[in-house]
């Protein structure tokens, strides 16, 4: 889905509405890919070019079409050996089995966002092939003459679509491990691994790498997050987990998931790109946390950075989702969290159950005409149901608290639409 900011260059380049002119493209496309007959004639052009179609697809409000589709491409696929690396075809040049290699991971990555999380369990798994992932090599250095493509450290023209593969693969293999600790101690590894395989080699010159950057760096927070919150609640880390810095935690990577958030919705230069997240809402659900972590925890926390993101959150919402529900309870907590007294740190750390802590009204200061004069209209408004009214004992609200892991990450692997962590929430992930 394009975002709202981009929906006026649509109009401006093409002199059409974007889902007239999507709707267009897609006919014509569609049009062309029957009269392949892929079924009958499969061969590698045409298989490319159906991957290439599903996958602007799933951004264009095809999302179930989309994945239906991929079955078929995946069945195709498979009659021409795609998922087979096992040496059978001696014959195949370097750039053939490059080729084969790179379509058949992009094939995977289609499969990767399943249309509901019911689906999640039909989806691909490394189980089912031996299709080794593609070399990580410059396309220049590939052609006709290459013999033996040797891969190469840091970043190349492949290494952006490798480090995606080596998301989807991440999440493969948590589902075969059903001990909390040891999910951590995976996820840390892997982690360090992506850390010194790519992100350490990206160039901050370069807007896409700052752009692959901030996706990952989110991707990571979210499951970071999720992973905290169960270990919180595991038998052994109950006792052994202190309560402040839980809390310390929840902030912070709520904090780095806001600012990657905020950065991927509203950076200049990152527009070329942006097509590829599903939504420009806000990431909600985060908002809530982190308001909550602000009224549980003692004022040393970065406070400052905190209602800063809140109020560039809130002051785009307010342009587009001032009617909004999720808005209105958002208000409300902004209004309840920063317009209390402050109680002193040390009263915080030795209760059981932390009382609310609030920010000066001044936290608020220098907002939109229109972001204010919502928040005033808020100020007698009871609280929403649903909202949790004691932050203390949780970060959700209890309808969140039932969600599957594996389901929750499965919905959020393509890590380029990953914005906000409504998605691992069960909370109606809308992006």
């Amino acid at each position: 889905m394009i975002p709202l900011n981009v929906l006026p260059q649509v109009r401006l380049n093409f002199d059409i509405d974007k889902t007239q002119l999507v709707a267009r493209c897609r006919l014509g496309t569609e049009l062309a890919l029957g009269k392949i007959d892929i079924i009958a004639n499969p061969d590698m052009i045409a298989l490319q070019a159906l991957t290439i179609y599903l996958t602007t697809l799933q951004h264009t409000g095809g999302g179930k079409a989309a994945w239906v589709m991929n079955g078929l491409l995946i069945r195709t696929a498979i009659s021409l050996d795609l998922h087979r690396d096992d040496g059978s075809r001696s014959n195949s040049s370097a750039l053939d089995t490059e080729l084969r290699r790179r379509l058949w991971w992009q094939i995977c990555l289609n499969d990767s966002r399943p249309e509901g999380q019911r689906a999640s369990a039909f989806g691909m798994s490394e189980t089912m092939f031996n299709t080794h992932l593609p070399t990580n090599i410059h396309d220049e250095t590939l052609d006709d003459s290459t013999t033996e493509p040797v891969g190469l450290a840091g970043i190349t023209d492949m290494s952006i679509f490798l480090l995606r593969c080596d998301i989807w693969r991440f999440s493969q293999q948590l589902r075969h491990k059903v001990d909390i600790h040891q999910v951590f101690a995976y996820f840390q590894s892997w982690r360090t691994s992506i850390e010194e395989r790519y992100l350490q080699h990206f160039d901050t010159r370069q807007p896409l790498h700052c752009f692959v950057t901030a996706t990952t760096s989110l991707f990571m927070a979210k499951v970071e997050l999720i992973l905290h919150s169960k270990l919180h609640l595991a038998p052994r880390s109950r006792s052994s987990t202190p309560r402040r810095s839980y809390d310390e935690i929840v902030f912070t990577l709520s904090l780095t998931i806001l600012e990657d958030a905020y950065a991927l919705q509203y950076e200049a230069g990152w527009v070329g790109w942006r097509w590829q997240l599903r939504s420009s809402q806000p990431p909600w659900h985060t908002l809530r946390v982190l308001l909550g972590r602000l009224s549980a925890c003692s004022s040393d926390f970065d406070r400052n950075r905190a209602w800063s993101i809140i109020k560039r959150f809130l002051e785009e919402a307010s342009k587009h989702y001032d009617q909004d529900p999720q808005y209105r309870q958002l208000l409300h907590l902004v209004s309840v969290t920063a317009l209390q007294p402050e109680i002193s740190a040390e009263a915080a750390s030795s209760s059981s159950s932390y009382d609310i802590l609030h920010e000066p009204v001044s936290a608020l200061n220098n907002v939109s005409p229109k972001f204010g004069d919502s928040l005033r209209s808020i100020e007698h408004i009871s609280q929403p149901e649903g909202i949790i009214q004691d932050f203390n004992g949780s970060m959700l609200t209890d309808a969140d608290n039932a969600f599957d892991f594996n389901s929750a990450i499965d919905d959020d692997l393509w890590f380029w639409e990953s914005i906000n962590l409504d998605s691992v929430s069960g909370d109606g992930w809308n992006v």
